[in-house]
C-alpha cells in the first residue's frame, strides 16, 4: 500500500503527518503552509507500507527511525 509522509521543518519546529492519497498529502501541505511553514521547508515522501501482518508490525516498529531520518 502506498502512503505519503509529509514533513515540515523550520529551525526547531518539526512536523510530520501521514496521508493515504496524494490529495490528502496536498491538504497536509496546505495545513503546514497555514501554520507558517514555507514550501521549501516541506517534503513529501512516498512510502510503500506492507500489508501483511508480520511485515506491517515490523514496519510500524521501525517507523520511528523513518520519521527521525525524514525530519532530522
Amino acid at each position: 500500500m502506498k502512503a505519503y509522509l509529509v514533513t515540515a521543518q523550520s529551525g526547531d519546529n518539526k512536523q510530520a503527518a501521514w496521508a493515504v492519497s496524494q490529495t490528502e498529502a496536498a491538504g497536509l501541505r496546505k495545513r503546514f503552509l497555514a501554520e507558517g511553514f514555507k514550501r521549501a521547508e516541506m517534503a513529501t515522501h512516498d512510502v510503500d507500507v506492507p500489508t501483511g501482518k508480520g511485515d506491517l508490525i515490523e514496519f510500524l516498529n521501525l517507523s520511528h527511525n523513518l520519521l527521525t531520518t525524514c525530519i532530522g
